[in-house]
């Protein structure tokens, strides 16, 4: 895990989402570290977003932040995807990054079969 994703805390309600609409705490999880304000929907939707931005607003760029984000609100054996949508679907409001989790048992028709992780020194 790298340094700015360490754990996660939740958070009070009274957060707004990525549109700065209130959120009904009872339809989301809200979270936080040192570094990242994160939005997750409960763990009955059949696939779930969950939102991550940056306290300082700087893009959310660091791929392991994201996954360890991933791991620790769904789970390391659940997949997520980012999409870039067309353009007529593009929701862009300053910074957020949004992953769509699957169910645990569910895995994505596309990408890797097997993991390989490499250590640079």
């Amino acid at each position: 895990m790298s340094k700015n994703a360490e754990a996660l805390k939740s958070t009070p309600p009274a957060a707004r989402d990525p549109q700065g609409n209130f959120l009904d705490t009872e339809q989301v999880n809200v979270f936080s570290n040192a570094t990242y304000l994160i939005y997750a929907v409960p763990h009955n939707a059949v696939v779930r977003p969950i939102s991550i931005r940056r306290h300082d607003w700087k893009p959310c760029l660091d791929w392991r932040d994201k996954q360890a984000i991933k791991n620790q609100i769904a789970g390391p054996e659940c997949e997520a995807a980012e999409v870039y949508p067309a353009e007529s679907r593009v929701v862009d409001t300053s910074n957020w990054s949004h992953l769509w989790v699957l169910p645990l048992s569910e895995r994505f028709s596309f990408g890797f079969i097997e993991g390989q992780a490499i250590r640079w020194i």
